[in-house]
């Protein structure tokens, strides 16, 4: 890459960021009601964010509840050795 093209990419992501930063709430809104819609409207979204969030508590707990254990197939032991693969 020239250095007349790598100035221009740093202008580009410079310029990038600085929008971002201005426009936080509008971005932030647009992704919470996008979630919010595909959760309300696509039922296998939702539960697979359902149990992304049981899975991370679960993990975080140390511990599991039945019903999560019955839902995932195995023991937490098994899935952190499963995960750290």
């Amino acid at each position: 890459m020239n250095q007349i093209s790598y100035i221009t990419l740093n202008m580009i992501i410079q310029k990038r960021k600085e929008h971002y930063q201005n426009n936080k709430d509008y971005y932030r809104n647009s992704s919470n009601n996008y979630m919010r819609n595909r959760r309300k409207n696509d039922p296998l979204f939702r539960i697979l964010i359902n149990l992304r969030g049981r899975l991370s508590r679960a993990i975080k707990a140390n511990t599991f509840s039945f019903h999560t254990k019955d839902l995932l197939g195995c023991t937490l032991e098994e899935l952190k050795i499963h995960l750290s693969n």
